[in-house]
């Protein structure tokens, strides 16, 4: 090793010699030259929202050709933190994962930057962790069962707190209902709570409200539910209504128990309705209730049904229009007996305007009648008598309507009278009825002194009307009477027919004879009878009679007059053209049979 150094030292003189540098002066040089240092690394500071992660992006300052190795030197000191991962030469990337606990909210972690000039100083990534706000989630409407009113309910109510950081406050909301508990919530991110809403309803109706949460006053929570009656009627109010011709206002309610007893209700309203006093509805059942004005009661009304039971006041309000102008005739049938052709004999029809509006009302009637007294005008709950009298005639018996106009109505009254010739044995005429006044009415004038005799019962007018009477499915043999069946307690009914005869004596009279094909049935809140057996294009004046236990008869519950429809003739189907169509028919099919016969034979 000694022998090898003086060769080296004077190789090195040599080559220092032909360069012309002195040998000691580059060395110099060398020893003056800065040493290579590594790039500095930056310092970041970065936010992250919490429950998510961020990719994080490590850099030096400038730009360094050649490749960059990245080192962790302090970890962070709550989150994770992924290992660097070369995204280009010169960068690297991390990811960084903030921790669940909301108490923590800042963390940081500190990383170098390493080149073959070796490894700089650690810088500080400094994080910062955002809470979202919180966010409470609610239903979008709570519906509540509909109940009956003084009893509960209860629905549950769930909430969640979808943002981030704390969500409390209150639960509140009005009466009727009320929240079980405090109603208190306090709810990290994602956390959620139940509450228990109570709906305790004093009064019947209908309630909506919305519930509040004092953590967001923007976040309502709207809420419906529906309290009923233990009663209730439908529909909640009446308009009375009449028929033709009828000035009795009559309307109908449904009553309902909504428990599971029995209830009995008592009725009451003012002097100018009628109702039941009492009743008596099964639970969970639903009776009829009929409303009526009185007979002669024709004004406006405005008045209620008050109904009771339990301790519960139900109130139905009813409204009915005045009634306009009716006109009725006190008798249906105007009979003046036998009469000499050659002479005159008068009879009289009165007439009673029982409606609100006054009409102007006329007459006519054709020959061999007259009428003698000029049209007027009825005021309402006004009278007048129209008298009809026979002319000079041939002599037979003789038939007429009196037909009397008034506005929309229009009646027609049967007149008939026997003309003698003047060779016949005289005989004394059948004397008119005196005028007979409608029920409830002010008694006429007495009529003046005369030798006739009154109008047998039979004959007059049924002058009360019966809601819900229907005279229905009439046929040339057949047709159905319909009552309600809470007019009568009775179960058993007979139907009668009013039947018109002359008496020995010659005398018009009439009977009531109990009709054989009647078959009565029970049906939801009605009686129906089919009547079979009836004569076509007939007019039958028809009453029932209510029958008791042992059979014994009761008092007329109503009359109804019904007509029968003409019975369709057999020859009126056969037209001209069917009965062409039917020749040409038998032509082919002999036609036919013949060619038939024509092959058959050998």
């Amino acid at each position: 090793m000694s022998t090898l150094r003086p060769v080296w030292l004077a190789a090195l003189l040599a080559s220092g010699a032909l360069l012309g540098v002195p040998p000691l002066a580059g060395a110099e040089r060398k020893k003056d030259a800065p040493p290579e240092i590594p790039p500095p690394a930056q310092p970041l500071a970065v936010k992250v929202p919490r429950g998510e992660t961020l990719p994080i992006l490590l850099r030096i300052y400038g730009r360094k050709n050649e490749a960059l190795k990245y080192l962790i030197r302090t970890p962070p000191q709550h989150g994770r933190l992924t290992a660097p991962q070369v995204v280009e030469r010169e960068v690297s990337s991390v990811t960084y994962t903030p921790p669940a606990d909301l108490a923590l909210v800042r963390d940081r972690f500190t990383y170098a930057v390493q080149t073959a000039a070796g490894v700089s100083a650690a810088v500080d990534v400094v994080i910062t962790i955002v809470d979202l706000p919180p966010a409470i989630t609610v239903p979008e409407v709570l519906n509540f069962p509909s109940i009956l009113a003084g009893t509960t309910t209860t629905r549950p109510l769930e909430i969640t707190n979808h943002g981030g950081g704390f969500a409390e406050g209150r639960v509140t909301v009005d009466a009727p209902w009320k929240i079980e508990g405090a109603g208190n919530y306090r709810l990290a991110a994602g956390a959620r709570a139940v509450f228990k809403v109570i709906f305790a309803p004093a009064e019947p109706g209908i309630f909506d409200t919305v519930m509040r949460f004092s953590s967001q006053p923007g976040t309502t929570l709207p809420i419906h539910a529906e309290a009923q009656a233990s009663l209730s009627a439908a529909p909640a109010k009446i308009l009375l209504q009449h028929a033709a011709g009828d000035p009795v206002r009559a309307g109908a309610f449904a009553l309902t128990n909504h428990t599971a007893t029995e209830l009995r209700v008592a009725l009451s309203s003012g002097a100018r309705l009628t109702v039941p006093p009492e009743l008596t509805v099964p639970a969970h059942g639903t009776v009829p209730v009929a409303v009526q004005t009185a007979g002669r009661d024709v004004a406006a009304l405005e008045d209620e049904v008050r109904l009771q039971s339990a301790g519960l006041t139900l109130r139905v309000p009813v409204r009915a229009a005045a009634v306009g102008a009716i006109v009725r005739a006190t008798r249906e049938l105007v009979a003046l007996g036998r009469v000499d052709a050659a002479q005159s004999a008068d009879g009289q029809v009165g007439l009673e305007n029982i409606g609100g509006t006054a009409t102007r009302v006329s007459w006519e009637i054709a020959a061999p009648f007259a009428s003698t007294t000029p049209p007027v005008t009825l005021a309402a709950g006004e009278k007048t008598t129209v008298t009809v009298r026979t002319q000079p005639a041939i002599a037979g018996k003789h038939r007429a309507l009196l037909t009397v106009h008034a506005d929309q109505q229009k009646l027609e009254i049967p007149v008939e009278a026997e003309l003698l010739a003047a060779s016949s044995p005289a005989a004394p005429r059948t004397p008119d009825a005196p005028f007979t006044p409608l029920p409830d009415s002010d008694p006429p004038p007495p009529p003046e002194p005369t030798d006739t005799a009154p109008v047998p019962d039979a004959f007059r007018g049924d002058l009360v009307s019966v809601p819900g009477v229907k005279v229905r499915d009439v046929t040339a043999k057949a047709a159905t009477l319909e009552w309600p069946a809470a007019q009568t307690k009775a179960a058993r009914f007979r139907l009668e027919n009013r039947t018109v005869f002359i008496d020995p004596l010659g005398q018009l009279a009439a009977r009531w004879e109990p009709l054989s094909t009647v078959t009565i049935r029970h049906e939801g809140e009605s009686q129906i009878a089919r009547i079979t057996g009836l004569q076509p294009a007939t007019t039958y004046r028809i009453r029932v009679v209510a029958l008791g236990a042992e059979s014994e008869t009761g008092t007329p519950l109503f009359t109804r007059i019904l007509s029968t429809h003409i019975q369709p003739s057999f020859w009126a189907k056969f037209t001209p053209l069917r009965i062409l169509l039917l020749a040409l028919a038998l032509c082919v099919a002999f036609v036919l049979r013949q060619r038939r016969a024509a092959r058959r034979r050998p």
